[in-house]
């Protein structure tokens, strides 16, 4: 179980919540060993579109670029996450190809 409690970073000196799993796992999507590594945290409330919600999780489910911190800001903006580069990788592209369809649909 992923511990939520803000840890002091000892190269940076910032707070940083640490989600990380404590046994190692693999990308359910990908099979790789999932790595350790930081995401930004979003503060706020979100609304997803359904698509997105399906695409992130048979796509990319273990990008974790970013977490959801909540409505209540804190000074804790980085977390310590496990991550799937590829997922990341696809992730990127996911939102470049949505972009790209969006501008021509405005063309």
């Amino acid at each position: 179980m992923a511990s939520e409690k803000p840890s002091e970073s000892h190269e940076t000196e910032t707070q940083t919540w640490d989600l990380r799993s404590k046994e190692p796992k693999n990308c359910n999507v990908h099979m790789l060993p999932l790595q350790q590594g930081l995401a930004q945290i979003a503060y706020g409330l979100y609304e997803f579109e359904e698509a997105y919600l399906d695409d992130k999780r048979y796509l990319f489910p273990n990008s974790n670029d970013w977490v959801m911190g909540g409505c209540i800001s804190s000074d804790v903006v980085v977390s310590e996450v496990d991550f799937c580069s590829l997922c990341r990788e696809g992730e990127v592209i996911w939102r470049q190809v949505k972009k790209l369809l969006i501008s021509l649909e405005d063309s």
